[in-house]
């Protein structure tokens, strides 16, 4: 099991023996951002860096364990935990601020995109479709056409070779002489 799996775990432990109130606005804050898993990463952390430093202990389970068994530890850890969160919060309320900016401008350019569509005289679809059947064809004839010239150069290449001989049987007959001529 992956330590962030446990950590997020524990985490939640805490954060279900916290107050009503403080669990409910903890909880809100870390699926606000389920695109981005950092900040309930940050919230996680914070938690049980906040049960560790009121235990005191360095284990994680120990420091959890510890706070839930205390209410005054509790109470300090829960305390701690909204000042640190408080103090995220403008840096937060930004980020929910670009993420919502971000998905404005995307839907907006669906929108446009989906207009522009519904009023182009010709539709862009079948305009790609048959440019792609066009290309396909084209290729297929290249194709075609080339398979054609390499048959017909290739029997020329033989008419030739019979008629005219090759540098190939050239050389051969040079080799055969030149062997006849040494004995």
């Amino acid at each position: 099991m992956a330590l962030p799996v446990i950590l997020k775990g524990l985490a939640s432990v805490l954060i279900q023996a916290m107050t009503p109130l403080a669990a409910e606005k903890l909880t809100k804050e870390m699926s606000r951002y389920t695109d981005d898993s950092k900040v309930a990463e940050q919230i996680t952390t914070t938690v049980i860096e906040a049960a560790k430093a009121a235990t005191g202990q360095a284990d994680a389970v120990q420091a959890v364990a510890q706070a839930q068994a205390i209410p005054d530890v509790m109470q300090r850890v829960e305390d701690d935990v909204m000042a640190r969160v408080a103090a995220l919060t403008p840096l937060l309320d930004r980020m929910a601020e670009l993420d919502d900016a971000q998905h404005r401008r995307s839907e907006a350019s669906r929108d446009a995109a989906a207009a522009r569509a519904r009023t182009e005289a010709k539709g862009l679809d079948e305009y790609l479709t048959r440019s792609l059947l066009r290309l396909f064809a084209g290729v297929l004839v290249v194709g075609a056409l080339l398979s054609l010239v390499g048959l017909v150069g290739g029997k020329f290449s033989q008419r030739y070779d019979y008629r005219y001989g090759s540098s190939s049987g050239s050389a051969a007959k040079e080799v055969t002489i030149s062997e006849m001529s040494r004995r």
